[in-house]
């Protein structure tokens, strides 16, 4: 059995044996990837499924993936749609799109376990900008199928964050503009898309426009209210998280060189109830917001928050020890090089290998020796799926060193695979 699906049942026993599972269920579980994912899925990843009764048309579930993992309870003896969404995006993209899991999942006896159904790999497919002169009618056919599964699932959140993504990505295009504007309002008509409304407020208020480093103070407590609001999607309250860590983040930003001098009063401190929400999810077993949460601390948070990131990167616990190590990344935590160091030559777990090398290369720009050591042990390490992702991470240095790391990989490494990745890192790192 595929290494993933023994995971994914172990999750999925997990779920009908937790208290919120109640008897004559079946739990439908799987895998759900975007189309662009090969061999890992990105940190942050979070989709929503939702299990609708064929018959009735009722939701009998709805719940996020632990990361590319998902699992539904659905009543046993059902014919059920599996409907899958998420708001994740890079910036500058569109995320992806919804879909809805063909055929339906009939979980009456058929001679197979009638308590766990697996299911095939979900693939999202990955939304492109279109530049052509169909651009208009390819964007209105997408957002008529987002908006046609946010009314089924009642997600309008998710729908919203999408609908700022097109906004962005088409601002130039004013009879795309009008066509988001004209979405917009008939949600705006709908009371279960109250989520998003609050969203879009909260987003316009931590990304006005303002003078530079001169920030206009804010009232959190909506924004950490709305965080708590588990109805709503994890990666929506992510977002406002992000962009609240984002603002302060900025005030905490030095001036740049000729820059006239502030006056550092005028600068907000974090208030005391940011930091301890983002502390608050760190104690939590199982925190939907955890990962926004330690990078907010690692960029914000007191030196005793720091430390206690890096300890994290030995827990048990996966999901904590994966966050802890982006956060350094993000939160340029150098005190941290030590640990990723240290993970990535245990060669025993290899997603949190490829995140730490991840945030090593994150580290490269404070010019450790450490960390160019690791790399380079690490491009002539036995380990070829190591090796593949020490070069795709490779491409975002725009270095000497990184370059010519590359071109020895690409010239003499073993693996065809591999320097077919290290030649087209090399060329992204040089554009």
């Amino acid at each position: 059995m595929n290494v993933k699906y023994i995971f994914a049942l172990g999750f999925a026993i997990f779920c009908l044996t937790s208290a919120a599972f109640a008897q004559d269920k079946t739990a439908i579980y799987g895998r759900v990837i975007g189309s662009d994912q090969r061999s890992e899925v990105p940190d942050g990843w979070v989709v929503q499924v939702t299990a609708i009764r064929v018959d009735t048309g009722q939701q009998v579930d709805q719940r996020d993936s632990s990361r590319d993992l998902y699992c539904v309870s659905v009543p046993a003896n059902s014919i059920v749609r599996l409907i899958f969404a998420t708001s994740f995006h890079k910036p500058g993209e569109l995320g992806y799109t919804a879909t809805r899991l063909v055929p339906p999942v009939d979980t009456r006896p058929d001679g197979r376990h009638p308590t766990y159904r697996a299911q095939p790999d979900i693939i999202l497919t990955k939304k492109v900008i279109h530049r052509d002169e169909n651009a208009r009618a390819h964007v209105q056919q997408e957002l008529n199928t987002d908006l046609d599964i946010a009314r089924e699932t009642g997600s309008f959140a998710i729908l919203g964050t999408t609908l700022m993504s097109y906004r962005q990505a088409y601002q130039a295009n004013q009879d795309i503009v009008a066509d988001i504007n004209k979405t917009e309002a008939g949600m705006s008509t709908d009371p279960i898309n109250a989520p998003y409304k609050q969203f879009q407020h909260l987003m316009n208020q931590l990304q006005q426009p303002r003078p530079d480093l001169l920030l206009i103070p804010i009232d959190v407590a909506p924004i950490l209210k709305f965080a708590e609001e588990k109805t709503t999607f994890s990666d929506v309250r992510s977002q406002v998280l992000q962009a609240l860590t984002t603002y302060y983040s900025t005030a905490a930003t030095p001036p740049r060189r000729r820059q006239p001098k502030v006056n550092q009063f005028l600068r907000p401190r974090v208030p005391p109830e940011v930091l301890a929400f983002f502390r608050s999810q760190l104690s939590k077993p199982s925190s939907d917001v955890l990962l926004t949460s330690m990078i907010a601390l690692a960029k914000l948070g007191s030196e005793e928050d720091k430390q206690l990131i890096v300890k994290n990167v030995v827990s048990e616990d996966e999901n904590r020890a994966r966050a802890a190590i982006v956060a350094i990344g993000e939160g340029r935590l150098g005190e941290g090089t030590p640990a990723l160091t240290a993970i990535v030559h245990q060669e025993s777990r290899l997603e949190l290998e490829r995140s730490a090398l991840r945030s090593l290369v994150q580290l490269y720009q404070l010019k450790s020796d450490e960390v160019m050591t690791t790399l380079r042990q690490v491009v002539l390490s036995d380990s070829q799926p190591l090796r593949l992702s020490a070069v795709e991470a490779l491409g975002g240095i725009d270095s000497a060193f990184a370059q010519k790391l590359l071109k020895e990989v690409a010239k003499n490494d073993r693996s065809p695979g591999v320097r077919a990745a290290a030649t087209t890192s090399l060329q992204r790192a040089r554009q």
